[in-house]
């Protein structure tokens, strides 16, 4: 596959790594900041201060990593160099319980587009179709990705198992 060309370039050719830095500081820059809208009138309405609260707490804080090392702002950065590399990225909701700790109920999972299996391709049990891992129904709309639980380059040639996420829960950002 081409990302992996374009993956050992990244690692190996200093002028591919300087391009790359280079284009995500100028797209993403620190990254999108979040804010506060108030539409209510009261601008000093104690719920919007709530709001700008669980978003320090959550979004500019590693706990928004699934994986424990960015923020939503490092996310930014991580996926549009992804897209540049790779031509694609998958950004994953997951989910979590109150009893987890997190100032929101979710946290979100950077994956390269390595995690979705394209053998699952073609008709499907359900009456939907499949092609290269993404899962349509009938009209054509995205409802699914059929995502590996593991890289599929991390098992010793084995292949992990799949899991079927909804539509809804990730976002597929591609050039």
């Amino acid at each position: 596959r081409l990302s992996w060309i374009g993956r050992d370039m990244l690692r190996n050719n200093p002028r591919v790594v300087r391009i790359r830095r280079q284009l995500v500081g100028n797209v993403v820059g620190s990254g999108i900041q979040p804010s506060v809208r108030w539409l209510g009138e009261d601008k000093e309405d104690p719920r919007r201060k709530t709001v700008e609260r669980l978003i320090k707490r959550h979004c500019l804080r590693t706990e928004f990593d699934a994986d424990g090392m960015k923020t939503m702002l490092g996310q930014h950065g991580q996926a549009f160099g992804t897209i540049v590399g790779d031509g694609e990225v998958l950004l994953r909701r997951r989910y979590r319980r109150p009893a987890d700790g997190y100032a929101l109920n979710f946290q979100v999972q950077a994956l390269e587009a390595d995690f979705l299996n394209t053998d699952i391709d073609g008709p499907l049990p359900n009456g939907n179709y499949a092609v290269m891992g993404i899962e349509f129904n009938m009209l054509g709309r995205r409802v699914a990705y059929h995502l590996f639980k593991d890289h599929p380059g991390g098992r010793y040639g084995a292949m992990p198992a799949t899991t079927r996420v909804d539509a809804r829960n990730v976002i597929h950002a591609f050039d």
